[in-house]
């Protein structure tokens, strides 16, 4: 990744969030554990895209999963369909970024909390 040879460099620009390489890295590694660490054989997600595509596109590749992005304008079954054709481990991690995006934040708020806590470690 971009972050050993220029980590302060912009690497996504998502509304008023940046983010720079070195971020980005640190969010890709942290995802990777958080999947790892979840059993998971597989990850979707499903949303507008965003920063959180990125992210969950570099974790899961290091965490050695394969990453499905889902139509988001299927309906609730037609996604179900879908997942239903993936193994049920990936439904742990596709919840964690449910309940994330249930408790109201925006994408900016989630990405900062996780960097924050990347930094606690």
């Amino acid at each position: 990744m971009a972050a050993s040879g220029n980590p302060d460099r912009t690497a996504i620009v998502d509304g008023e969030l940046r983010l720079t390489t070195q971020q980005l890295s640190d969010l890709a590694d942290g995802g990777a554990g958080v999947i790892a660490e979840s059993g998971a054989a597989h990850v979707a997600y499903v949303g507008l895209g965003g920063a959180m595509l990125p992210v969950l596109i570099f974790a899961s590749a290091r965490a050695g999963l394969s990453f499905t992005p889902l139509n988001y304008r299927l309906s609730a079954e037609g996604i179900q369909a879908l997942v239903g054709h993936m193994r049920t481990e990936q439904q742990q991690i596709r919840d964690w970024v449910d309940a994330q995006a249930t408790q109201q934040e925006d994408i900016g708020k989630l990405l900062r909390r996780l960097l924050d806590e990347l930094g606690t470690r």
